[in-house]
């Protein structure tokens, strides 16, 4: 994992991919209120996902993903753990997220890992897909 508060803006890449289509500002999840973790095999990352400030009380998932072929392997729960541990150790209680409404391995995934699925999302500013998740973190 590598954060800092000076990193640069990154602008949108040109790509067919949507993944690297979409401008992540790395600011938003710089420490303290949020951060960025990616999962390496062999230096190659295979799975990441963020975590940025929702609230005081509240971190606020974003761009959870893996690489398909290493999919069905423990990786994205895996990553789901690292997350929750890093954003219970920067003081949050409670975890949010939004995920599109076609894709159901993202949803048994939350499911099974303890999140409630919301009724709708929460108002917020930015990208928000149509199916919410949140989970209380232990204390």
């Amino acid at each position: 994992m590598a954060s800092s508060p000076q990193m640069p803006r990154v602008p949108p890449l040109p790509s067919a991919d949507p993944f690297f289509a979409l401008s992540l500002d790395l600011l938003f999840i710089a420490a303290p209120d949020g951060a960025l973790l990616i999962g390496l095999s062999d230096e190659q990352p295979v799975t990441g996902g963020a975590f940025r400030r929702f609230d005081s009380e509240t971190a606020e998932l974003k761009r959870v993903w893996t690489d398909r072929r290493f999919r069905r392997r423990g990786l994205a729960r895996a990553l789901l753990a690292a997350l929750e541990c890093e954003i219970a150790v920067r003081g949050y209680r409670r975890v949010y997220l939004t995920t599109g409404d076609r894709q159901p391995e993202a949803e048994a995934l939350y499911l099974s890992a303890g999140y409630t699925r919301l009724p709708q999302p929460l108002p917020a500013e930015g990208d928000v897909y149509p199916v919410a998740f949140e989970k209380t973190l232990p204390a």
